[in-house]
């Protein structure tokens, strides 16, 4: 975390997950499920890189493919993807 993740969420005043939902389809031994949410992102300024402060809002959708082995989920595929709300 110190090396990858918490530099990177530095940049950030915050990172808000909003609205989500999510459907799921459970056809043993396998799940499928679709999430939909909101995520909001208040973006630090940066002098470096000449980037001012800003706020993106996306709306984001994931899906994910599990399989149930030995009484555990797991996560055999996933795909997200967002655009501009």
């Amino acid at each position: 975390m110190g090396h990858h993740l918490g530099p990177e969420l530095d940049h950030f005043n915050s990172f808000i997950f909003s609205d989500y939902i999510v459907d799921v389809v459970i056809d043993l031994p396998y799940a499928f499920t679709t999430e939909t949410y909101v995520y909001t992102i208040d973006l630090k300024a940066n002098e470096e890189k000449k980037r001012e402060a800003q706020i993106i809002n996306k709306k984001g959708v994931a899906t994910s493919i599990l399989i149930k082995t030995e009484g555990v989920w797991k996560i055999i595929k996933t795909h997200s993807s967002s655009r501009n709300k």
